[in-house]
């Protein structure tokens, strides 16, 4: 039987955005249409029509397909040097301001990311009882949040004390302790479609705009700090910046860290 025509790279965005509800429109074209084709070739697809129909059919081909698009990947204390400022530096001062923090890790992947957040806060401000949010687009990326079992490659960045004092080992598996567990609130969210998260004291999105297209960053960056209180901040990944923060009403900090002024950069300048 002949094969149907081939979908074209539009055509095809169109069908996966009706069967998943992920819009590849946000994403940089040239950088999207090479990771797909990269998809086509390893499961021996000739054509997008082939491949539609390939995770149409099979739901765990599906969930492959939105896990690699949506960049499923993180680790804890992702970028160490970084962390190293958000405990010794941002967090502290926010800790000044306020006795417990409400803070929301955007994209949270498999959860390594709020569950360090979770160890960090318990150290500095122990006996608080702290708010994180974690959010990411993938249901079994939320599922693994929530289950906190990691692998010994997961936690690589994790010191020995950590480990024996926030994790439970068994059989090669790292559990999260409970009282971290606790801390998270776990919840789907589609950054580009859905209503963000208010009075939040530190947003951490970190690895995930640099895949946007412009527009789709725009919207991003703004809505985040809508969504912060003045004061708080924003941790991106360690290879973006905001182009033009100022205008977004950004103020740099620390590299990687953007702040939400007490007095808007518009207020300043008049």
């Amino acid at each position: 039987m002949t094969e149907a025509p081939d979908l074209d790279y539009k055509q095809f965005k169109r069908k996966v955005l009706t069967l998943t509800g992920l819009d590849l429109d946000v994403y940089k074209q040239n950088q999207m249409e090479r990771r797909l084709r990269y998809l086509l070739e390893r499961h021996h697809c000739q054509s997008f029509h082939s491949y539609f129909k390939m995770i149409e059919a099979d739901p765990e081909t599906r969930q492959s397909f939105m896990d690699y698009i949506t960049i499923n990947v993180s680790e804890f204390f992702r970028n160490p040097e970084y962390f190293e400022t958000l405990g010794t530096v941002i967090l502290p001062e926010l800790l000044k301001r306020k006795r417990v923090l409400r803070i929301w890790s955007a994209a949270c992947s498999y959860g390594q990311e709020p569950y360090s957040l979770a160890i960090l806060l318990s150290e500095l401000a122990p006996f608080r009882v702290h708010t994180i949010i974690a959010t990411d687009i993938d249901a079994r990326s939320l599922e693994n949040t929530k289950a906190g079992q990691y692998s010994e490659l997961d936690v690589k960045n994790v010191s020995a004390e950590r480990l024996s004092r926030w994790f439970t080992q068994a059989d090669g598996t790292y559990t999260i302790d409970d009282r971290l567990r606790s801390m998270l609130t776990v919840e789907r969210h589609d950054l580009l479609k859905d209503p963000y998260p208010a009075n939040i004291d530190l947003i951490v999105c970190r690895n995930v705009a640099i895949y946007f297209t412009d527009e789709a960053k725009k919207h991003l960056f703004k809505s985040m700090y809508q969504s912060l209180v003045p004061g708080g901040y924003l941790f991106v990944g360690g290879t973006e910046r905001i182009q033009n923060a100022a205008s977004v009403g950004f103020v740099s900090h620390h590299t990687l860290f953007y702040q939400h002024p007490f007095q808007s950069v518009t207020e300043e300048r008049t």
